[in-house]
């Protein structure tokens, strides 16, 4: 071993690591960061694992599908009145209209939220759907919402229609706002997917992949109101879906991690519940010890047997 002086005193130098070792220890750091494939336990546990995320699940989806709900309710419905009753071409969910594909879709949306709040209030509440996986139900309806965000966008559904926005729609418009509340309103998705509510990524990565490439895809498709921008808007929803699914896959490893240590604590527990019982059965009588080896229990029967 090779010492160093340092004063007075002769300490190790520090072992460098071979580069090899080095390398392979970042490439499997990256590996870890970009892998979509979700972690799992062997054996049973990972449906015992599973079961008990459920109630977690259910209800930070609840939390997450009433923000939406509301959102619906206070963004679309105000404007549903102000459209349907205009004096001048008032809407009337005509086919050639651009306005019902947009109003179908939010509306269908609002749907698919009532039915899932109702499903997660029957499983939280009445103990129901017990064989239903709200995983699934979770990721399903985060992708109706990401869909729903961009494809019922007033400035897309005009250009797929081949009319302009302005042209459509009452009042004054905005043609960049709407384009950037359906970013936010995406992101907003992925962080509630990722963060909020703790599914597992074997099953949650596909939120983050779809809002990776949602954007890209419509902008090539249908265009966007800033196609300047596009490649920079882009990036910076690859990096956000990257690094929300880098975080969930973080905390998915301490959820693990701590629901390992739980059970192997009850099963210690368990095993010491299970000596102590076989020892009362053999034993006149069975005295507890702490660390410090002092008595921690004691009873009458221990009182008895010791006289005191």
């Amino acid at each position: 071993l090779k010492l160093v002086s340092a004063g007075s005193l002769a300490v190790p130098a520090p072992a460098r690591m071979p580069t090899m070792q080095r390398v392979r220890r970042i490439l499997s750091s990256v590996a870890g960061f970009v892998s979509i494939g979700g972690l799992r336990f062997a054996g049973v546990e990972e449906a015992e694992f599973h079961r008990s995320l459920q109630g977690d699940v259910v209800v930070a989806f609840l939390a997450c599908s009433v923000a939406c709900l509301l959102y619906c309710l206070v963004g679309v419905l105000p404007l549903y009145v102000t459209e349907t009753s205009l004096a001048n071409d008032p809407f009337d969910w005509s086919a050639s209209d651009p306005r019902t594909m947009y109003f179908s879709c939010v509306f269908f949306l609002f749907f698919v939220l009532i039915v899932g709040i109702s499903a997660g209030i029957a499983r939280m509440v009445y103990s129901g759907l017990q064989c239903v996986n709200f995983e699934i139900v979770a990721v399903a309806i985060c992708l109706q919402v990401i869909w729903t965000m961009f494809i019922s966008n007033k400035v897309y559904v005009s250009q797929m229609y081949g009319v302009p926005p302005q042209e459509v729609w009452y009042g004054e418009f905005n043609v960049h706002g709407c384009e950037v509340i359906s970013i936010l309103a995406v992101v907003s998705v992925v962080v509630c997917a990722c963060q909020a509510i703790p599914i597992r990524t074997g099953f949650m990565w596909v939120v983050p992949f779809t809002s990776a490439v949602i954007y890209p895809g419509v902008a090539l498709g249908i265009g966007t109101t800033v196609p300047a921008e596009g490649f920079r808007i882009s990036f910076i929803m690859v990096v956000i879906s990257a690094f929300s699914h880098a975080g969930a896959r973080r905390r998915e490893v301490q959820m693990r991690m701590k629901w390992r240590a739980i059970q192997e604590a009850s099963e210690r527990d368990q095993v010491a519940h299970g000596l102590e019982a076989m020892s009362w059965m053999s034993c006149d009588v069975v005295v507890r010890l702490g660390a410090d080896m002092s008595v921690v229990e004691s009873g009458p029967r221990i009182t008895s047997f010791f006289g005191q």
